[in-house]
């Protein structure tokens, strides 16, 4: 059935390892479930929500004030995420709407550039761009603190909202020979998620 979760399994060795060092410690095990799936973390103050359905596309939404426990899920989700899209032969793009985040506390600040920083070398191999959508000059301020504690998030590609960067990134997939069928004209968050915007009413 079309329903049912397509499994993948893999020996990671000795050549691989580069995809086993750091946070990433789950990637050791050798079965990954490679349904498409959208997943989401809901905290006290905020949530993220991770839309796969339209992979290698991937589309990740900030709502609220992000708490340090919704950072460490994203970080881990992500990297399985990429380890589940490399072993089907492909790089993502994963889109980062920061549209619903009301504030940025510095420890997340931090959490974030950090968070850069030690994924560097697993995301070089399996993501092909993180494009940002920043759509207040909150969010643009943000960005610049991050960037000043990792210059590399200052040099991340930046859209005014989800649906011009929608499009940007799936002409980006479609150069690199992904081709992806997005079968909607403006992007919506998945059924499931979509009472999280309430944290941003």
């Amino acid at each position: 059935m079309d329903d049912e979760p397509e499994i993948h399994c893999q020996r990671f060795g000795a050549d691989q390892a580069q995809w086993s060092s750091g946070p990433v410690v789950a990637w050791r095990k050798e079965c990954y479930i490679l349904n498409k799936m959208p997943r989401f973390k809901e905290g006290a103050t905020g949530a993220i929500v991770i839309d796969d359905r339209y992979a290698p596309l991937v589309i990740s939404t900030f709502i609220g004030v992000v708490e340090i426990a919704e950072g460490q899920w994203f970080e881990q989700e992500s990297a399985r995420l990429i380890q589940r899209e490399h072993a089907r032969g492909r790089r993502i793009i994963n889109i980062h709407d920061t549209t619903h985040i009301k504030r940025t506390p510095p420890e997340m600040r931090k959490f974030w550039a950090e968070m850069s920083s030690r994924n560097e070398a697993i995301w070089e191999l399996g993501v092909i761009e993180t494009p940002l959508v920043i759509s207040n000059a909150l969010m643009r301020g943000v960005m610049t603190a991050v960037g000043w504690l990792n210059p590399k998030v200052a040099k991340l590609p930046t859209y005014p909202n989800i649906d011009q960067a929608v499009r940007g990134s799936a002409l980006k997939l479609e150069a690199a020979g992904m081709k992806v069928s997005l079968p909607f004209k403006s992007y919506a968050l998945p059924a499931e998620s979509v009472h999280l915007l309430e944290r941003v009413s």
